[in-house]
């Protein structure tokens, strides 16, 4: 089973999801809902690691960049030696070029 590691970045983009979510559009529900499906899919690719497709538009590195669907976001991840790391949530409208 490989070990999940949440990247200092990734925790912020999910700190700020969250409290958007919660305050700006005033739904608790909402959030939590989100934050559990968070933690259920990368639960599960603690067994299953390369379960979701590579992002080949990122280009050619040192990591093999994975992603997911998480509502209105995409979760972005690569596995390095048996270890899931999750790089970013962005928003899915966002240019991940850019990042």
């Amino acid at each position: 089973m490989a070990k999940l590691i949440i990247r200092n970045a990734a925790k912020r983009d999910l700190e700020s999801i969250i409290s958007y979510i919660e305050n700006e559009l005033n739904s608790s529900t909402a959030a939590k809902t989100l934050l559990d499906t968070f933690f259920e899919k990368t639960d599960r690719l603690r067994d299953f690691p390369e379960m979701y497709p590579e992002y080949r538009a990122v280009g050619e590195g040192k990591f093999k960049y994975r992603f997911f669907p998480l509502k209105n976001y995409i979760v972005i991840y690569y596995v390095f030696a048996d270890d899931v790391y999750i790089r970013r949530i962005i928003y899915s409208k966002r240019n991940i070029i850019k990042l």
